[in-house]
């Protein structure tokens, strides 16, 4: 990874991957030169461990490129897919609901985060509606400041 500087980093910033050339450059001074990993770190100004971390897995597996980042898009509980939606589609189930669900009748355990993302994701949230019918006599809410009319109802 690219180290930034305290100086250069600004709010929002991001810390990006090494570029593939400087991985195969390294790669190289050990494979081809015969240097260290450590060695070719030094030589191209990036960790150590960086550098023994490259090579260990160009070792392994022929990559050179960087791991992937970010959360994977799958959700583990899209397996239960129909299940859930089953659920929601019977009534309006809470998080709380459906995570015991989930646990009771197949066993998996899924945080209340990852339920919520799921029903965001599949449309099934819906608003919840007030308990009580809307007064049509009273005013339920305050007039926004400056609508004009005084702070007069009528």
């Amino acid at each position: 990874m690219i180290q930034l500087s305290p100086e250069s980093q600004q709010e929002g910033s991001i810390v990006r991957a090494y570029s593939e050339d400087l991985r195969i450059r390294v790669i190289r001074a050990v494979e081809e030169d015969g240097d260290s990993a450590r060695g070719a770190g030094r030589r191209y100004g990036v960790s150590e461990s960086a550098a023994v971390k490259w090579v260990s897995r160009f070792k392994q597996d022929g990559s050179i490129s960087a791991h992937k980042t970010g959360r994977p898009r799958g959700l583990k509980v899209m397996a239960y897919r129909d299940f859930l939606v089953a659920l929601m589609k019977d009534r309006d189930n809470t998080l709380a609901e459906l995570q015991s669900a989930l646990l009771e009748q197949h066993g998996m355990y899924a945080s209340r985060a990852l339920l919520w993302r799921f029903v965001h994701d599949e449309g099934l949230s819906y608003k919840k509606k007030p308990c009580t019918p809307v007064s049509r006599i009273a005013l339920t809410s305050p007039l926004p400041v400056g609508s004009g009319n005084g702070g007069n109802i009528a």
